[in-house]
């Protein structure tokens, strides 16, 4: 069935965003008109993955009663045909409720939160178990329109001419291969720092990537893992890159990223890149990445931060060991 428009709403966070690029390139072709709306913070997505006809912005960084006025005007200028909350919360769904749309469609209270089952005039409701990846949550939500997402295909972000100059020029002066180094990419976020593998474990892993594997280990961080800089910067490539195209076309020319539940990661795997992700705080099942071309480094029990030098790594990310994620590493590589 190939509806006139669709607005789709996921307003937040990377790697959710990144989830839904699968079942928005899906929703495209089966519309003459796919509006996206998101937060301002993750516009930058929808320009390396464009895959809507237009972008709506809700103002989250500079929210006042002007820009909400003037974005809620734009939200309600057009009536869509359906309107598809692929986030499932109070605010998105309130937005969902705002806009002009005929079918106002949202999960059941099953798979959504904050009462927002209660803004749809149309639910999404499943049989299925309530443990699933975020990717066959969109893809339910597909079905229930009449569509399916291609499963077997790679979504490769679009770089721009400065991004892929930026990383050509990279590679260029520090003497690198395309395809033959390994991004370790340490960091999450602040508010998620529970979710990080021990940096002295992701050095300890480069040291074996270079001397067992003859490839190169390039570090990538961001504004937020400022701190890892004096640890690395000596020992090892680091790439300081707060620009998600250029972040973006520097993965593209890896052989493999290894990093934990991150948007970054998310991007790798969907890209087609091999990735290892290091998981433990997060569940694997909701949250694995997307493809084949990837592994997950698992084990149950962890609850808390990482305490450094001092933590006894009991119910931390430390759980893992470097071992583990070099044999999977090494399994990966050979597997592809």
């Amino acid at each position: 069935m190939k509806y006139s428009n669709i607005l789709a709403i996921r307003l937040s966070s990377l790697g959710d965003i990144l989830r839904a690029v699968p079942s928005l390139s899906a929703l495209k072709n089966g519309c003459e008109k796919l509006t996206f709306l998101t937060e301002d913070r993750f516009r930058i997505v929808t320009e390396i993955y464009p895959v809507a006809d237009e972008t709506l912005v809700f103002p989250r960084k500079e929210l006042s009663f002007s820009n909400l006025n003037n974005f809620l005007t734009e939200l309600r200028k057009e009536e869509y045909e359906i309107v598809l909350d692929l986030h499932g919360i109070f605010k998105s769904s309130l937005l969902t409720f705002l806009s002009k749309g005929k079918r106002k469609i949202g999960f059941d209270k099953k798979f959504s939160k904050e009462f927002a089952h209660l803004f749809y005039n149309e639910k999404v409701s499943s049989s299925c178990q309530f443990i699933i990846s975020r990717f066959e949550r969109y893809e339910m939500a597909l079905r229930h329109i009449g569509h399916e997402v291609e499963k077997n295909k790679f979504f490769k972000p679009t770089i721009c001419d400065e991004a892929e100059n930026f990383a050509k020029k990279f590679l260029e002066e520090r003497n690198l291969e395309e395809n033959h180094f390994a991004i370790l990419f340490p960091g999450t976020s602040k508010k998620q720092k529970f979710k990080r593998w021990p940096l002295n474990n992701f050095v300890e892993l480069a040291k074996k990537i270079e001397e067992g594997l003859s490839l190169k280990a390039v570090f990538c961080l961001g504004p937020e893992e400022a701190e890892f800089e004096e640890t690395i910067k000596d020992n090892f490539i680091l790439l300081k890159s707060p620009d998600l195209k250029e972040t973006s076309a520097i993965i593209l020319k890896s052989k493999i990223f290894i990093g934990c539940d991150t948007g970054l990661m998310h991007l790798s795997a969907l890209s087609g890149i091999k990735t290892i992700a290091i998981m433990g705080a997060t569940n694997p099942v909701i949250n694995k990445p997307w493809g084949e071309r990837n592994r997950v480094v698992f084990k149950e029990g962890v609850s808390k931060e990482c305490r450094g030098e001092s933590c006894k790594h009991t119910d931390c990310m430390g759980k893992i060991k470097v071992d583990e994620v070099f044999k999977e590493v090494e399994n990966l590589l050979n597997a592809f």
